[in-house]
């Protein structure tokens, strides 16, 4: 009789027990779920939050407000929206206005944080080369653009030579100069009456008086 009752509790036991890990694992399941429902309702606030004052900060930028487009995309970086895009973006707006620092400002920016940017590396090029006139800085952007970009990339190559180009001519390397000159003259076949063409091959034979 009493090996029965001692069973009996221990049964009891077993089964409260038992009840009482179900009931903690529901309640940490419960509060897994609500936590992952905020994390997301916030995901989702910050994304939304983002494109509204990209979207924002796009039409002030298109509409002429400048300082008000500049705030705005400063204010969504501060939110870490699309960083990238936005100092991108800033770079061109900088660089429309003529203020040719800090569009390499906001290039170097954004290369900092993806220095494997192709199209940042190039366009930081053709700023230092063409508007700063620092052709070694220029050069060195240059050839990181060129090395990462694909080999059947025709018109993407033709245009590095080109800036390459200009670049060894204002330092006064002819030979170089002339070297990626041809480079990019190749390609004039198709178009002999662009203006870069016209000009590439006009200078082409000034080298040679």
């Amino acid at each position: 009789m009493i090996l029965s009752v001692r069973l009996n509790e221990r049964f009891r036991i077993s089964v409260l027990f038992t009840i009482f890990l179900i009931l903690n694992i529901s309640c940490q399941s419960i509060s897994k779920t609500k936590d992952a429902a905020n994390d997301t309702n916030i995901t989702t606030k910050a994304t939304n939050s983002c494109a509204e004052m990209i979207s924002q900060a796009r039409n002030h930028r298109f509409t002429g407000r400048v300082k008000e487009a500049i705030d705005e995309f400063q204010k969504s970086i501060t939110f870490g929206c699309n960083v990238i895009e936005i100092h991108r973006e800033l770079a061109e707006m900088y660089h429309g206005l003529g203020d040719f620092d800090k569009t390499i400002e906001e290039y170097q920016l954004l290369l900092k944080i993806d220095n494997k940017d192709l199209r940042g590396h190039w366009a930081l090029a053709s700023v230092l080369i063409l508007d700063k006139k620092d052709f070694e800085n220029g050069i060195k952007e240059a050839v990181l653009a060129q090395k990462k970009m694909d080999e059947n990339d025709f018109f993407g190559r033709r245009e590095i030579d080109r800036l390459l180009g200009k670049a060894y001519d204002g330092l006064g390397d002819s030979d170089n100069a002339k070297k990626h000159f041809r480079e990019f003259m190749k390609g004039c076949s198709e178009t002999p009456d662009s203006k870069d063409c016209k000009e590439i091959k006009k200078r082409i034979v000034e080298f040679k008086k």
